[in-house]
């Protein structure tokens, strides 16, 4: 379809709502980097900033919600970790704000794989409703949830800028693929 340059001229664009600086809600998102680089912890502190409005990485005021963390390649004790370095940044208000609005799930005692196999669909049913109602879903990482090639597009196929895999229908929640 054509864009009518002149209505672009002349009208005033819809507001977009971003749930991170830059990022679109209702689209899925990446946070791709060499290993042992902090992309899990990264991934952590923005769950944080979402779920209990606590800006621990300076983006500036963001719209809250809650937000749901699926592990799929740190277990329990480097959760554990992690949290208590985060919650060592943060009043007691903040530690309650943060755990009533944010699910971490540990997968790693499964093996979810949400492209293929006979529980493929009961993993996507899993992520969905995980995310449903929710602002933000981050899973992490990407190559432990799926028996697919994470370089190859074929596997994971958009629709929309949600990939198949993932949740469709979750309005306005940000999913990023930790990579």
């Amino acid at each position: 379809m054509a864009v009518d340059i002149m209505s672009c001229y002349t009208t005033k664009p819809p507001v977009r709502e971003y749930v991170l600086p830059g990022l679109i809600a209702g689209v899925a998102g990446s946070i791709v980097s060499p290993g042992g680089q902090g992309k899990s912890m990264l991934s952590l502190m923005l769950a944080h900033c979402i779920a209990g409005g606590v800006d621990l990485l300076g983006l500036g005021p963001l719209k809250s919600g809650p937000v749901a963390y699926l592990s799929a390649e740190d277990g329990g004790d480097v959760l554990h970790e992690r949290l208590h370095v985060i919650g060592a940044r943060m009043s007691a208000e903040q530690r309650h704000a943060c755990a009533d609005g944010l699910l971490i799930v540990d997968l790693t005692q499964h093996t979810p794989d949400l492209l293929n196999g006979t529980g493929a669909p009961e993993w996507r049913d899993f992520v969905e409703r995980a995310a449903t109602g929710r602002r933000l879903l981050l899973l992490d990482t990407l190559r432990s949830v799926h028996s697919g090639d994470e370089n190859d597009g074929t596997d994971w196929g958009l629709d929309d800028g949600v990939p198949k895999c993932g949740v469709q229908n979750a309005g306005e929640t940000w999913f990023v693929y930790v990579r």
